[in-house]
């Protein structure tokens, strides 16, 4: 690579000189200023800038190894949206210097600052309080997620498109025998039977997140017809905003909490509810102190009681259209 620069400045930004015949051929050593940037020899000035091999996978690929010194590194503040592939960058904790984001092969799960994760469960099992493990790729679960006993982890999607799906597997997507929160961001739930079960009995209330999910086509098994998203069997805080759901269904809520140890809260804001039923009463909420604000509620449909049944609602700048009830109730 061999540029001629007549009393004009070369600005060489998150990007990586390797492998050429000639690096550099300079009239002035002033010509070139590097950042964030990798290279065979050194730039005679900038911020950042590394010399070594970048560990590139090959010619062919311009993509880096997963232990090069070059993944991470880019200045976020120069860096482009989009790879030379087209992928969105960053793809992980940070931008990486050069052509291409670096991408991991045949795993499903990532925490930042500490590795990559053959399984979503194995992800789970290695978080710690208050770490988040980030779904990389689109996953059919083959069984029940465990969530493990330790406050505040959070399951997240790399992106909002994400996909969690249950294949032809008859099960929930996630259990939670502990008395811990449980924190979902970003991702698209489709084909569980329960997303969330909670079969532990104690009166102590927990917190579930549901945060940018669309929830679709899922519904309630065999056992618990209530509770298609949530069923729990103590009471427990609820909270969903920026999130769709979206033509689930069952005999029985959405969302469902038993109330013989306490009352439980719904809070729902920013939020789409559209196309959803019931064959039982209720198709959102029953027995649940209910909360919306700026939610629309459309298309849904239960036997009794349309969207509720026995529940306190609060209802707050937001829009029902088209619901309805075969028998008593209807929007509301």
């Amino acid at each position: 690579m061999r540029v001629s620069l007549i009393d004009n400045p070369l600005k060489i930004i998150n990007s990586i000189l390797w492998g050429n015949l000639t690096q550099t051929s300079l009239q002035n050593a002033t010509d070139i200023y590097g950042i964030n940037s990798y290279t065979a020899v050194a730039l005679p000035y900038g911020e950042n800038n590394m010399v070594g091999d970048p560990l590139i996978i090959s010619t062919d690929d311009y993509g880096l190894v997963g232990n090069s010194p070059a993944l991470d590194k880019a200045d976020k503040n120069y860096a482009l949206p989009k790879d030379f592939y087209s992928n969105e960058r960053p793809l992980y904790s940070g931008y990486d210097i050069g052509a291409v984001e670096h991408k991991e092969e045949n795993k499903q799960a990532f925490i930042m600052n500490k590795g990559f994760y053959d399984t979503v469960q194995h992800g789970l099992n290695n978080a710690v309080a208050g770490e988040t493990v980030f779904v990389i790729v689109d996953v059919v679960i083959p069984q029940n997620l465990q969530w493990p006993n330790k406050q505040n982890i959070t399951l997240q999607g790399l992106n909002k498109n994400i996909v969690l799906d249950a294949g032809a597997n008859n099960l929930a997507l996630i259990t939670n025998i502990n008395n811990v929160d449980v924190n979902l961001r970003n991702l698209r739930i489709s084909g569980f039977n329960n997303v969330i079960v909670q079969e532990n009995s104690t009166s102590d209330k927990n917190n579930i997140l549901f945060d940018g999910l669309v929830l679709q086509n899922n519904k309630a098994q065999t056992g618990k017809t209530s509770g298609t998203l949530v069923y729990s069997e103590k009471p427990v805080n609820m909270t969903v905003t920026d999130s769709v759901i979206n033509g689930n269904g069952g005999s029985g809520n959405l969302f469902y909490a038993s109330t013989s140890l306490g009352r439980s809260s719904l809070h729902i804001s920013d939020t789409l509810i559209s196309g959803n039923s019931s064959s039982g009463s209720g198709s959102l909420a029953g027995s649940i102190d209910v909360f919306l604000a700026r939610v629309t509620v459309n298309g849904n449909s239960a036997q009794t009681g349309g969207i509720f049944s026995g529940s306190n609602v609060s209802i707050n700048n937001s829009t029902f259209l088209n619901n309805n009830s075969t028998s008593s109730g209807g929007g509301v």
